[in-house]
């Protein structure tokens, strides 16, 4: 099958309902890490805060949790049902510091500069992430921070390796490559910060690492082929009688253990962070 090509697709994950849960999923495996990742970047109380692809909340709820209720966060995404339930989320988590707005983080203008300029996988899903680095970097006062934390999809873990979860990964990659994306810009991170006219950046790279096989794991590779689908096919990557989509997390987790995987990632991801002095 040969695959197309697109020059830019807003969203290749769509913004469909199983979407939205597929982000809450993610968002209840990365909460360790990505928790880990913002503590060390040091917010500080009394800080303004940019939530950048706000989706479902989930950054925003950690940056309330780990900045505390002094700090100022405004979210910003273009899908405003996944805003509805990020509202209804940090209501019901008593979040009253966080705002979410639906807008195009490359056309937001805030009435103000913001302290901190933050975001999860979402510099993966720009055909031209340096730009989109640029156009937020403005918006950042002296001494600011501005940080992401992007996917490294090539780093997937799992040993020993099973031959459906190599499938998976291939159609995942051939599809950002063809949608004019990088699944594996984590690993571009520091050339990216570079490229937008900022010094090198202060690095981590972890994954939530389990010793066999997680069907909660399994489930997010699914739900992320199953987003991706109607992109896949029309890209001419793959077609869903071969994905199986409604089956496939079952059969991945069923390989893992006729395999006997003893270690078994998530998500490898990358966070990047740089300080204006």
């Amino acid at each position: 099958m040969t695959a197309s090509t697109a020059s830019s697709i807003d969203y290749v994950l769509g913004n469909t309902t199983a979407e939205h849960q597929r982000l809450l999923r993610q968002g209840r495996l990365l909460a360790p890490i990505t928790r880990h990742w913002l503590e060390a970047i040091g917010l500080y109380p009394g800080m303004r805060v940019l939530d950048v692809g706000s989706g479902v909340g989930d950054m925003g709820l950690l940056l309330g949790s780990v900045g505390g209720p002094d700090v100022e966060i405004i979210g910003v995404d273009l899908d405003e049902s996944a805003l509805a339930i990020a509202r209804h989320r940090a209501a019901e988590q008593g979040f009253h510091q966080i705002r979410f707005h639906v807008s195009n983080f490359r056309e937001y203008e805030p009435d103000r500069p913001f302290d901190a300029i933050i975001g999860r996988s979402v510099l993966v899903h720009q055909p031209d992430p340096i730009a989109a680095l640029k156009s937020l970097v403005r918006h950042l006062r002296p001494s600011g921070i501005i940080a992401f934390q992007e996917p490294w999809f090539a780093q997937t873990i799992c040993h020993p390796r099973l031959p459906l979860l190599d499938d998976m990964m291939g159609w995942i990659t051939r599809t950002f490559k063809a949608a004019g994306l990088d699944a594996d810009l984590g690993a571009r991170l520091p050339s990216i910060f570079a490229a937008a006219g900022m010094p090198s950046p202060k690095l981590c790279f972890e994954n939530r690492l389990a010793c066999r096989a997680d069907l909660e794991i399994c489930a997010l590779g699914a739900d992320t082929v199953r987003s991706l689908l109607p992109t896949m096919e029309r890209l001419g990557i793959t077609t869903r009688e071969i994905v199986q989509p409604d089956s496939l997390a079952q059969r991945l987790y069923s390989q893992a253990i006729a395999m006997g995987s003893g270690l078994f990632g998530a998500m490898p991801m990358v966070g990047a962070w740089w300080e204006d002095q």
